[in-house]
């Protein structure tokens, strides 16, 4: 439970979120859920744990109107890389290398221009007075316009 708060407390620090106290008269719209997703990364080298807070915007009505792009390299792409690089590698001495993006969405410093509120994880309601929720300020994984900061 410690690395909860703690991933947050950093995200709160980060400008991600403010912290506000829950009014339905003022907080009118859906408030969403969090995750903390927990990944054992780099297991056929060093491994090493990486966690995530995921926002629950599988349930956003609203994305539908949002026009995004995936960050991640489309199979079509994918397909053309392996088809022709072995022949610009033969051909052209060039040669390919991987990258893994850490931390991609939670380190912008843009704003989200739509106002999405989320819930406390559950574990974490104790540590925070009653009523908090979260304004989501920057871009969080699984916030649909993420991709697009």
């Amino acid at each position: 439970m410690l690395y909860k708060l703690i991933k947050i407390e950093s995200l709160i620090a980060g400008d991600t979120f403010k912290v506000l106290t829950y009014n339905l008269s003022i907080y009118k719209g859906r408030i969403f859920n969090l995750r903390l997703v927990r990944e054992i990364k780099g297991k056929s080298t060093q491994p090493y744990e990486k966690s995530r807070l995921v926002f629950a915007g599988h349930s956003d009505e609203e994305k539908k109107e949002i026009l995004t792009q995936s960050p991640i390299i489309q199979r079509m792409s994918q397909r053309l890389i392996l088809t022709i690089g072995p022949l610009l590698m033969a051909s052209y001495g060039m040669h390919c290398e991987l990258r893994d993006i850490t931390q991609a969405y939670v380190q912008s410093t843009d704003r989200l221009t739509r106002t999405l509120f989320a819930r406390l994880l559950r574990e974490l309601r104790e540590s925070f007075p009653p009523r908090t929720i979260f304004r989501v300020v920057r871009p969080l994984y699984s916030v649909a316009e993420s991709g697009l900061y």
